[in-house]
């Protein structure tokens, strides 16, 4: 869940301000593997590389702008755990609840500008 996340991430220093310290979700997660981790600022988000994760059963960390009406791409994560034709479901520690991605932020090829994947319960 997102509160697990972000009190296992607090617990070993995970947080560097409000960004995450990537290196950190291994010490947090220790039964943890990194699969993917993908920039995709300049580019559409590959929505088959989200997909190929999904369909393995691993829920993918995506970046997306907090506040969409700024010009600032401001720094928010959501957790995609499935995915519903065109669309996917995530779960957003905004509030707690779970979404339509593109009822929330919109298309989600635009608006993802990071992706990050790792797998719980296998050691690398």
């Amino acid at each position: 869940t997102p509160a697990e996340f972000n009190a296992r991430m607090k617990a070993v220093g995970g947080f560097t301000g409000a960004r995450i310290y990537w290196q950190m979700v291994k010490k947090a997660y220790p039964n943890s593997k990194y699969l993917k981790y993908i920039e995709c600022y300049y580019t559409p988000a590959p929505l088959n590389e989200i997909d190929a994760l999904l369909a393995q059963g691993v829920p993918v960390m995506v970046h997306v702008d907090y506040n969409p009406k700024t010009t600032n791409i401001d720094q928010h994560w959501v957790l995609i755990i499935g995915k519903n034709g065109n669309d996917y479901i995530i779960n957003d520690p905004i509030d707690g609840k779970r979404v339509s991605f593109r009822e929330r932020y919109g298309s989600p090829a635009r608006w993802i500008f990071r992706i990050a994947a790792y797998k719980r319960g296998a050691k690398e």
